[in-house]
């Protein structure tokens, strides 16, 4: 009698271990989420910024990957910058008519982050790719460049 009571808390605490495990590394992964979401919005806001700062031209791209590249946790092979579009006046952006470089006055420019769990990657690659959400960061920012 007393052997089978033995195996049953084995049973018992693996069945309530395990669970208790999966939610402690899926907090943790939420967590990280989280942080590398608040990060990586501070690091678009510096990069649009440093462009900002400078003279409109085609570099303007490598500046702003190069800006973001500075922050922790974020990794320059997961950051996918689309060509931006400049434009010279607001119904301009919103009819999406593009401008020489020379003549722009706004720059709109979108920026994605691939983000991949690390502790529970199959979380990732089954459920949240499929649907889209939660594994691509993206933002989209205005810039206004001053004469």
């Amino acid at each position: 009698m007393l052997s089978r009571q033995k195996g049953a808390n084995s049973v018992e605490f693996l069945m309530t271990t395990l669970p208790f495990l999966l939610l402690i590394l899926g907090f943790f992964e939420i967590c990280r989420l989280l942080l590398v979401n608040i990060i990586f919005d501070v690091a678009v806001h510096a990069g649009a910024r440093e462009v900002k700062t400078r003279p409109v031209s085609p570099i303007s791209n490598q500046v702003f990957i190069d800006t973001i590249d500075k922050f922790p946790l974020i990794d320059r092979s997961k950051i996918k910058l689309s060509q931006p579009l400049y434009v010279e006046t607001l119904p301009d952006l919103v009819n999406r008519k593009a401008a020489p470089i020379s003549k722009a006055v706004l720059g709109e420019y979108t920026v994605s982050y691939a983000f991949s769990f690390a502790l529970l990657p199959s979380i990732s690659t089954r459920f949240l790719e499929r649907t889209g959400k939660m594994t691509v960061l993206e933002r989209k920012v205005l810039v206004s460049y001053d004469g």
